[in-house]
Order: C-alpha cells, then structure tokens, then sequence
C-alpha cells in the first residue's frame, strides 16, 4: 500500500486537493443550471434562491460534497476500519471525481450526508444491549434526507434491517423508528398549516415521493466505463472482505453488512428510477469508498494496492480531460 495513506496529514491534503482538480470546471464554467426534478422541497428550497448560472450551484454543491467527506471521517471513528483513517473519504473523492457531469447542486449529494449520519447512528446502536434511541435518530436523519432526494426513504429498510437482525427484539426500537421518520414531516404540516394556511402540502409531498418515472437517462460513454470499472473494483473489494471478515469484531461485521444493504438500495432506486442516475452516483458511491479502504488497508499486495489506485486516478484525469475539453 501506498506510504502515504499511513499519515493522516497527507491523505487530507489529497483529499482537498483531488476535490479542488475535479469540481475545477464547474467551479469556473457558468452555464444554465437545470435543476433536478428529483429534488423535494428542501432542495428546492436552496435551488430557488440561488442565481441562474451554474458557477454558484457548483460551489453549493462542492460545500455538500466537503461536508459528506466529513461525515464520512466521523463515521470512520467507529473502527470499520483497524485505525481512524480519512482513507474513506480520499476514496470517495476519486469515485464522484470520474463523474463530472454531478459536479453541480444536486438532491443526492445533500441526502447522502444525512443518509451517512443515519448509518453511524445505527453503528452506535451496536454497542448498546438495551434498548437503543440511535433508531429515532437515524429516522430522523432518512426523513431529512427525503426531503431533498425523492426515493431517499427507501433507507428506512436499513432501520428496519437492523432491528429484526441485530438487535434482541425490543418492539419500542420499532415505534421510534416510525416516529422517527414522520417526526419531520409533522412538523412540515404544522409550519405549512400555521403559517401559509395549507392543510394539503404534506400529502402532495408523500404523493410526490411515490411516484416513480421509468425514464431511461443518457448517459456518457466516459461514465459507462469509470462505473464499470468501479464496479469490478467494488466486487474485487467486497470478496476481499468476506474472506476475513469472520475474523473481525461482530460490531465491525454488522456494520459491513449494513454497507452491503445500503449499496442494494442505492441499485434497486436506479432500478426503479433509472433516470436518477448519473445523479444517484453520489449514493452508489459512499459503500464502496468502505469496502475500497478496507482492502487498502488490509491486503499485503503492494502491488495491487498501487494499481487498483493508479488505474483510478488515471482514468478520473482522462475523464476530466475529455470533459473540459471536449464537452
């Protein structure tokens, strides 16, 4: 493995650096910006008081994405990996930073950050044989989530997930979940209802977050590659980690298998929405940056440690090449 991910101090300086290089044109290109229609109304919320040219969404969206890298250092401090490490984040960088055309203000870079706060809760209920609160908050965390990406209550399964698999079967971590998640939305009724007299926007919110559009996106040949490509290295890196993970602690096995449900989802909302993709990407993308890390930080081989690497960065600089351009 590359020296250099053994010093926090350097992998930091990488991390800001790879955001800085990748967002660079859209940080400096001011094109129309089209919102997505997959954003609820908090997205809307921030889209429609921004200005019409996409150099300002692009910032918007880089602050998102810079606060998703911390929350992917926080979730780390619960030991998924050996050691606390910004090796998750560094790796989540390079796999958004081969997508260019998300480098803007989109629902799925906002809901990723509280869809990655949720996880942590639901790694801290872990540790507590008793009945746990974490499951409200990470409610909480999901519902927030899904008032900025349309299908982001689909995450609900993971509460749920955890609860008949992990944990002894208290039935009050089922109705805080539920409370949890429609906590939000109360409040949403009571705010509309108090101060724009409308009794009927919440219901118009739920109809919107169930209805689903089969529309197939266009995507680019560059994108068709870099996710196959990271595909197979997610795959290789998964396989690494069932053939030790019988060796880890049960807490640090629960919380890759809840990695592997969270990427299930992540797939089956492209599934059902295939529109939401490239944008669904910044979803698809937070489990692999795990299981990524994980073999980084494990595996012996120097050498595939430093392809698997290269071969990354290599590809997300010619993508970007193509994409300043060419496009």
């Amino acid at each position: 493995m590359f020296r250099i991910f053994r010093s926090t101090g350097i992998i930091v300086t990488l991390i800001i650096l790879f955001c800085i290089l990748t967002w660079l044109h859209s940080l400096t290109n001011a094109t129309a910006y089209e919102e997505s229609r997959y954003g609820m109304t908090g997205f809307r919320a921030i889209s429609e008081r921004l200005t019409n040219p996409s150099v300002v969404a692009a910032w918007c969206g880089f602050l998102f994405v810079m606060a998703e890298i911390a929350a992917l250092v926080f979730v780390n401090r619960f030991h998924l990996l050996n050691k606390t490490s910004g090796l998750p984040a560094l790796c989540y960088v390079l796999l958004i930073g081969g997508v260019p055309s998300i480098h803007l203000l989109d629902p799925a870079a906002i809901a990723a950050i509280f869809l990655t706060i949720a996880f942590a809760r639901l790694t801290i209920s872990f540790r507590s044989e008793r009945f746990s609160p974490e499951y409200f908050s990470a409610a909480i965390c999901i519902a927030l989530a899904t008032f900025f990406f349309r299908y982001a209550y689909f995450f609900m399964l993971m509460v749920w997930f955890c609860i008949l698999f992990f944990r002894p079967g208290y039935w009050r971590e089922w109705v805080s979940s539920l409370l949890g998640f429609f906590f939000p939305f109360f409040w949403l009724f009571c705010w509309h209802y108090l101060f724009e007299d409308n009794t009927t926007y919440v219901s118009g919110v739920f109809n919107e977050m169930f209805t689903f559009e089969r529309v197939m996106p266009q995507l680019s040949a560059s994108f068709a590659v870099f996710a196959i490509l990271c595909a197979v290295i997610t795959v290789f890196s998964i396989l690494y980690l069932f053939h030790r993970v019988r060796s880890q602690k049960i807490i640090v096995r629960n919380g890759y298998y809840l990695l592997m449900l969270m990427l299930m989802l992540s797939c089956m909302i492209t599934l059902i929405a295939p529109d939401t993709l490239p944008s669904a990407w910044y979803l698809l993308s937070v489990p692999p940056s795990f299981y990524l890390s994980y073999y980084l930080e494990n595996s012996r081989s120097s050498f595939w440690n430093n392809a698997i690497i290269t071969l990354m960065v290599v590809v997300t600089c010619v993508i970007q090449y193509i994409h300043f351009f060419f496009e």
